[in-house]
């Protein structure tokens, strides 16, 4: 995964027939993550099929995160940007938490956080919220052979 802050490729994918209907308002709207990603504490790790948006409001021990895939970036690919993307944020960033938001039609995102390793939080009317914090993540992670 790259670290990036342009949001060309993201807007691409989050407008994308397949993608956008998931994506929150009306779910029809163009989206444009470039004055997001020019916030302070926001970012975007990205690989050839999409990626995920992080914010952070409280300097950096805990992100936000929202996640476009393109289809073909989906299921195992998307696990395995999940995991890649655990590691930069955990393991070289540094963060002590990671939260994200599903809709409780979206199968395929909420398949995504439960094998990722994330627990659910709570519920609202339309959406589960998710958590997997520095401690769980470690814990997932094989131990080297001594």
């Amino acid at each position: 995964m790259i670290l990036t802050r342009d949001a060309a490729f993201l807007n691409s994918v989050a407008n994308h027939p397949d993608v956008r209907p998931w994506l929150g308002t009306d779910g029809a709207s163009p989206i444009d993550f470039a004055p997001l990603l020019a916030r302070q504490g926001t970012f975007a790790l990205v690989n050839e099929h999409g990626g995920f948006v992080f914010v952070s409001d409280d300097g950096g021990a805990t992100y936000e995160f929202h996640t476009q895939f393109l289809p073909e970036g989906r299921g195992r690919e998307a696990l395995k940007a999940a995991h890649e993307a655990a590691q930069t944020m955990f393991g070289d960033i540094g963060v002590e938490e990671l939260r994200t938001y599903v809709p409780h039609e979206n199968r395929a995102a909420l398949g995504l956080v439960r094998l990722a390793g994330f627990r659910r939080t709570h519920e609202d009317g339309d959406n589960s919220y998710w958590a997997l914090d520095r401690a769980i993540w470690q814990a997932r992670q094989p131990t080297a052979a001594l």
